[in-house]
């Protein structure tokens, strides 16, 4: 998917930190459930905090350390600053995010250019900037 369908498929959209993560098996499979301190909304009307659900992670079973790993399912670590294109998932009572790692998008500083740009979680290492991401949630509205 490019930037615009998944803009257009997202319910809402978010830039936020990643305060915390906890790993929970739901009906039968893992979940990591992140929990998102929203700074900025570009698409939709989240609360001041959103919980993502993203398909497997590592938890203790018994004795024994279990992960499930699920391809092109992005990686969101605590502390660090998330551009996420969600939709709600009511069985997981979280938002899913869009097209897996193709709507999550590291935010970093960029210095030499002196404003934030979003680089993508995934292996397309596809950089984009935050007003680059405005103007695709913009025009699909």
């Amino acid at each position: 998917m490019d930037l615009a369908a998944i803009a257009d498929k997202a319910e809402i959209v978010v830039v936020g930190e990643v305060d915390s993560s906890q790993v929970s098996k739901v009906a039968g499979s893992v979940y990591t459930f992140a929990t998102i301190s929203v700074d900025e909304t570009l698409k939709g009307a989240p609360g001041a905090t959103v919980r993502v659900a993203v398909p497997g992670g590592a938890r203790a079973s018994g004795r024994f350390q279990v992960s499930e790993i699920v391809a092109g399912a992005p990686l969101i670590p605590v502390d660090t600053t998330q551009l996420l294109f969600l939709e709600a998932n009511a069985a997981l009572g979280a938002y899913q995010i869009v097209g897996f790692n193709q709507g999550a998008f590291l935010v970093l500083e960029d210095v030499s250019a002196g404003a934030r740009s979003a680089s993508a979680v995934g292996a397309s290492g596809e950089r984009i900037t935050l007003d680059d991401a405005r103007a695709a949630v913009r025009a699909s509205d």
